[in-house]
């Protein structure tokens, strides 16, 4: 939708077979063989649609399937396929609910790592934050994670949990107006953020990358509402600078100079957006011919 030239795939296997690298051919023989798959190699599968933004495809090969056992594989998978159902229908409640009702369960399940209970349990504070709205569900989401957060095994979590830990964390006190404790926290994401990126294996490495992305966009904006105007433009740049080629990056950037009157430099920016493809293009020639283009 985004590039009309480009060739539309809802369906992985639709690329001619001598368009298809290596990873792609893999990935298409793993979909033939799904049936046969272990629940780790489909979640592996699902998670490199769900990055290609496969939705539908996704959604109709995960299906709503009840797994025999809730495991932190199955109940992944179970999540991605509803998390692919909210998307391409944000009015159906039922995938809605079986969202919240996935992620409560990977958060309170004590089968499963601290790991899986932890990130669950930030990420509905994070949704009770920013999407809800809901007091007492916050209040009892952050409580929830900071005991998680004090047990015994916390010190021995991922350093991008830990990163992935503060920044969803820091929304609250950024949500109240308290600009410099969400800093602070922030602060934390960000040291936990680089030791993930320095310690990284060639396994997790592309993992510790992707997480600044988030972090960067996060500190831009909170430092952006703090009145910080230099602060956040250093983490759009740096955002930029990460990952040159990323065009939400350059969107990013763009919009910060065009709301703070720097349109020259903001319609560069649009440009550079344009130039790079999917998935911003639609959204920067709107906004060159709204705003930019003076």
């Amino acid at each position: 939708m985004d590039e009309p030239s480009s060739p539309y795939l809802e369906d992985p296997r639709h690329l001619p077979i001598d368009q298809r690298s290596d990873p792609w051919q893999c990935m298409c023989d793993l979909i033939d063989d799904w049936a046969s798959l272990e629940p780790t190699q489909q979640l592996d599968v699902a998670r490199v649609l769900a990055k290609l933004a496969f939705w539908k495809f996704l959604a109709d090969l995960v299906g709503q399937e009840e797994f025999a056992q809730q495991t932190s594989e199955t109940l992944a998978l179970s999540y991605l396929g509803a998390f692919a159902r909210s998307l391409l229908d944000p009015h159906d409640m039922q995938a809605a609910t079986r969202v919240a009702e996935i992620g409560i369960a990977r958060a309170t399940n004590e089968q499963l790592s601290l790991q899986t209970r932890l990130a669950s349990a930030v990420n509905l504070t994070v949704h009770h934050v920013r999407k809800r709205r809901d007091d007492a569900e916050v209040r009892k989401w952050f409580a929830y994670s900071q005991m998680l957060w004090s047990s015994a095994d916390a010190e021995s979590l991922p350093w991008i949990l830990k990163s992935a830990y503060w920044r969803g964390i820091s929304f609250i006190p950024y949500r109240a107006g308290y600009h410099e404790s969400a800093a602070e926290m922030l602060d934390r994401a960000e040291e936990c953020a680089v030791a993930a990126l320095e310690q990284s294996t060639e396994d997790d490495r592309i993992l510790a990358v992707e997480n600044f992305h988030p972090l960067f966009e996060t500190r831009g904006r909170a430092a952006w509402d703090a009145g910080d105007l230099r602060t956040a433009e250093k983490y759009y740049r740096r955002l930029i600078d990460h990952d040159p080629l990323d065009s939400k990056a350059h969107a990013r950037l763009a919009d910060f100079l065009l709301r703070t009157g720097r349109h020259s430099e903001a319609r560069k920016q649009y440009l550079e957006v344009l130039a790079l493809g999917a998935p911003c293009t639609i959204y920067a020639r709107r906004q060159l011919r709204d705003h930019a283009d003076r």
